[in-house]
């Protein structure tokens, strides 16, 4: 099975980039489906100083740098900024100039926004952490287009009695939705293959997380010691921060501290002097 959009990791070596090279030169010869290198990218990571001219020799896809897009999504290795983030502005801005709203009866306009404007960014809500200016501007364009058909929205064409009025998503709080279910399959789904690395979650997130589940201790071994709500509901990096501040292993799980008490070993003294701290 041959798959568009497929992305690999490879180091910036020579011999690495010919063996890939004949590698797909020999898949299309046997199957017919060749790599169209014209619309392949390279994107280096961490090349300072490589002579690429010499490495991408037997490669000469076009080259590139982050931010990009891959499967839809904004890749970067630094932090995601509101300009990343502009396509889904754009997307939605050229929806509406091509509907006509102001031609539209307010049901009409009602139902592209639920079915149709409310829609378009949950993709990449559910994986990245879309900054909220960019949450905020979406539901602008969606408020303006219901109550207005692309006029400019003033106070006497907003007239409803609850927020949105029609069960429209809110857009803050359905962001954040989603991101709680990355909370929930960081339990459930040990095998996956985005287990172990960071996900799009913020310390809100598990805030709310923590206080909306309920945690029975096992062996503690999937449990974190510090970041999981196991103390009556509370995470101890709530009940003492200064002692979590003070730690250098902060990723230790229940199970290594009541084996071990690997976390009094971890804890700088020198940062906690006083009673108040210990207190």
């Amino acid at each position: 099975m041959y798959a568009d959009d497929a992305i690999i990791f490879i180091r910036p070596v020579r011999r690495e980039l010919d063996a890939l090279a004949a590698l797909l030169h020999r898949f299309g010869e046997a199957t017919g489906l060749h790599t169209n290198i014209n619309k392949s990218s390279i994107v280096p990571i961490n090349c300072v100083g490589l002579n690429l001219d010499e490495v991408l020799a037997a490669f000469p896809a076009s080259r590139t740098r982050f931010p990009i897009r891959y499967l839809g999504i904004p890749l970067t290795v630094t932090r995601l900024k509101k300009v990343d983030f502009q396509y889904l502005l754009d997307k939605a801005s050229c929806k509406l100039s091509s509907w006509h709203g102001r031609n539209l009866s307010h049901a009409s306009r009602l139902v592209l926004v639920k079915s149709v404007l409310s829609a378009q960014p949950v993709h990449t809500l559910m994986v990245a952490n879309v900054l909220r200016e960019v949450r905020v501007e979406f539901d602008r364009l969606k408020k303006l287009f219901l109550w207005a058909g692309q006029e400019n929205l003033t106070g006497g064409k907003c007239k409803t009695v609850r927020p949105w009025g029609a069960c429209i998503l809110d857009l803050d709080w359905f962001a954040r939705a989603l991101r709680l279910r990355w909370l929930w399959q960081h339990w459930d789904a040990l095998s996956a293959p985005w287990a172990g690395l960071e996900i799009p979650c913020n310390d809100t997130d598990r805030l709310l997380f923590a206080a909306a589940t309920e945690i029975i201790i096992g062996d503690g071994a999937r449990m974190s010691f510090w970041h999981c709500a196991w103390a009556k509901g509370q995470r101890p990096k709530d009940i003492a921060p200064d002692i979590f501040a003070a730690s250098s292993k902060r990723k230790l799980s229940l199970w290594e501290v009541l084996a071990e008490q690997a976390w009094v070993r971890s804890v700088d003294i020198q940062q906690i002097c006083t009673v108040e701290h210990l207190k």
